[in-house]
Formats: structure tokens, C-alpha cells, sequence
């Protein structure tokens, strides 16, 4: 299954690619980005691996909170060998592979729960945006939708907190554990309101990368705007349609901003992050990710006949 999702999202990858080409002029976004204000395109990198480090200390954060005592330095390791698998993966489900790099050291259901929290937040956060410009924008339809999405998943996690569950001792030790990073953070407001602090934080930094890119070509969408649309961008490119939401993003970003910037330096926006997520992140992992897998293959004792 696994497979077929990813040939899939190879496939549509291409595809939205080759409509890039054939439909847009990419000669104007070459001449874009020569023209671009360099000081302000690093700037936004240097905002964009700012995030990272953000996303660290929040999953460090977490450990730390259900005891799990991993050093910031294993942490950044974890991180950067999780990033080829997880650009690649539909969905962010590439994020599951830092259960196998600490299996030794964290129970696996306690870092599933980790994860699915990080993401839960995530989506938490990405609504709240989205609700506050909205509302200020008048645009009442998306306020309601991204407002009902906030109230849906406040309702999930207080009933998660509260849960209680008949199961076989077996299974119930495995739920407890899978819940137990929601049920420490509920129990635990000065922990909740930290990470919520990161997780706002590596949003916004995400938010202001985007807009010094635009500002960078000399166009000055309005951050208010980029809050109300991109978290809708990003949310299209979690769904498991293309690589690391490459062509997904692209398509999107024209289409919400169309009205507001030239074709050519939206293009030239959403290539630049792409490139970044899609290729960059990969190569600048693989080779933590190889010195990992070697770690764990040496400490894999062989069977005997």
C-alpha cells in the first residue's frame, strides 16, 4: 500500500511539474530571482533552518516532560536523519521513524504520541492563524470553518485526557502509553503553554519566511494575507499527492495569491521553499541518517543456528 502511495505521489509530482512548465513562464521566474534583494532571500533561509531548531527543542520539550532524558545533541542527530525519510513519505509520515532511532531509549507507543501530538499541535496552531486573519478580513466562510476545526479538536482533547479504557492489560498498557504525552501536557498548563509557545513560534517564523521571499521581489503581499492563505497551502500540501507537496504548493500558492503578486515571484516563492523542504533538507540528512542506521544495524546482534 505503501508503495502504490508512493508511486502515486512520484507520479502526480511530475505531472503537476510539467504544468508548471508548459502553463507558466519560467524564464520569469529565472529573471526574478536575479533581480531578488540577496540581504533578504538569506535572510528568509536563515529564518527557514531557524524553524528546525524550533521543531527540536519542542520534541526535546516533550521527551523531557514523559522522562525521557535524550540530550539536545542526540536530538539534533534524531532530527536531521528523520528529514530524507520524511520528505519523501506522504503526510509527514516519515516523522515515525524517530520511534526507530530511540527505540532502546523511549517505549515506541510513548514516541507515537509524541509525534501525533507535534502534528495535532501543528494543525492546532495552523487553524488559529487562519481563524484570526480571517476574522479581520471579513471572510466569514473561512472564519467559521478554521473556527469549528479549533472547537472539534479542543472537544478531542479533552475527551482524550478523560479517557478510560477497557481493554486486555496488554493493549491497555500500549493506549495509556500512546496517550500519556496528551494526558502530561493537560495535567501539566506551564508544559502545554511552552510548547504551544514553540509550536506558534515555528509557524510564525514559517509565515515571516514566506513574506520576506515575497518582500525580497520587490512584492509587498500583506503578512495579514499570507496568514489567512498559507496555512491553507500548507495544509494541501500534507495531503499524500506529491512529494514533500512539491507542485501541490506551487498550484496553490498561484492560486491564492494570484491577485496580489505576479505569477512569476509567487512561482518564484513557492520553487525556493520547495527546493528548500524537498531537496535541500534531504541531502543535508542523509548523512546523519546513514550513520544511524549503521549504529543501529552494528547493535543488532546476529542469530545463531
Amino acid at each position: 500500500m505503501n508503495k502504490i502511495i508512493g508511486l502515486v505521489s512520484i507520479f502526480f509530482t511530475i505531472f503537476f511539474l510539467v504544468i508548471i512548465v508548459l502553463r507558466f513562464d519560467l524564464q520569469g521566474v529565472g529573471e526574478a530571482l536575479l533581480e531578488s534583494n540577496k540581504v533578504l532571500f538569506f535572510l528568509a533561509i536563515i529564518i527557514f533552518f531557524c524553524t528546525l531548531a524550533i521543531g527540536m527543542l519542542r520534541y526535546k520539550k516533550m521527551l523531557d516532560l514523559l522522562g525521557c532524558e535524550v540530550s539536545f545533541r542526540e536530538v539534533l542527530k534524531i532530527f536531521l536523519a528523520t528529514l530524507p525519510l520524511l520528505k519523501i513519505a506522504p503526510g509527514n509520515s516519515g516523522e515515525l521513524i524517530k520511534t526507530y532511532y530511540l527505540k532502546e531509549r523511549v517505549v515506541f507507543s510513548k514516541n507515537a504520541g509524541i509525534i501525533v501530538m507535534e502534528s495535532f499541535l501543528d494543525i492546532g496552531i495552523l487553524f488559529l492563524l487562519t481563524a484570526i486573519s480571517s476574522f479581520f478580513l471579513k471572510m466569514n466562510l473561512l472564519f467559521i470553518s478554521s473556527l469549528g476545526g479549533l472547537v472539534v479538536m479542543l472537544i478531542f482533547a479533552i475527551f482524550v485526557s478523560k479517557l478510560r479504557l477497557a481493554f486486555s492489560q496488554k493493549w491497555r498498557e500500549k493506549i495509556d502509553n500512546f496517550f500519556c504525552i496528551f494526558k502530561a501536557l493537560a495535567a501539566s498548563p506551564k508544559f502545554l503553554l511552552t510548547i504551544l509557545a514553540y509550536t506558534f513560534l515555528n509557524w510564525f517564523f514559517v509565515l515571516v519566511c514566506i513574506k520576506i521571499l515575497f518582500f525580497s521581489f520587490g512584492q509587498g503581499v500583506s503578512f495579514i494575507k499570507i496568514m489567512t492563505f498559507q496555512p491553507i497551502v500548507i495544509f494541501v500540501t500534507l495531503l499524500p499527492i506529491s512529494v514533500s507537496g512539491i507542485g501541490t504548493r506551487e498550484l496553490s500558492m498561484i492560486y491564492f495569491y494570484s491577485n496580489y503578486s505576479p505569477v512569476d515571484n509567487i512561482l518564484a516563492v513557492s520553487l525556493i521553499y520547495s527546493f528548500l523542504t524537498g531537496v535541500i533538507l534531504p541531502i543535508l540528512g542523509i548523512p546523519f541518517m546513514c550513520k544511524l542506521f549503521k549504529q543501529k544495524n552494528k547493535n543488532v546482534e546476529p542469530r545463531t543456528t
